[in-house]
């Protein structure tokens, strides 16, 4: 592993204790949870499987014309249209909530129509080319159409 590089693709470590034990992976999510030694890592875990399947669900989250939405010191927000299929991304690093107002169409998304987040299966309403998206602090928005 790691070509030229001995340090690059080293086993993780979760793999190399697993075959140690005895126990070939590959692993689910659940298996891999169960290990870990501390519930933030857990919450992590799962929020990157949940963006996992979206992606998968979702081909806007990975290929199409893509737009700045909303852009500031603590938040990006950008749009991704693929065929039919829309979506809107926003990550906020700002430890406060925060409620972003802004229109759509310009960055190509429907005008109207209910967006839904991927990862809250929360729900938020467009109206007349806008939407308002409540971000808590340290989050991040999944929203698809």
């Amino acid at each position: 592993p790691g070509y030229r590089d001995p340090d690059n693709r080293h086993p993780l470590w979760w793999y190399s204790s697993a075959i140690a034990a005895g126990t070939d992976g590959p692993f689910g999510v659940p298996e891999f949870a169960t290990g870990l030694y501390h519930t933030d890592m857990e919450s992590v875990l799962w929020h990157v499987a949940d963006l996992g399947q979206a992606r998968a669900a979702h081909p806007a989250l990975w290929s199409g014309t893509e737009s700045e939405w909303w852009t500031d010191v603590d938040t990006l927000g950008y749009a991704r249209v693929s065929g039919d299929d829309q979506a809107l991304v926003i990550l906020h690093r700002g430890w406060w909530d925060t409620t972003l107002d802004n229109s759509l169409s310009f960055a190509g998304l429907d005008a109207d129509g209910t967006y839904t987040d991927l990862l809250t299966g929360e729900t938020f309403e467009a109206s007349g080319d806008s939407i308002s998206v409540f971000m808590p602090g340290n989050s991040s928005r999944v929203l698809v159409r």
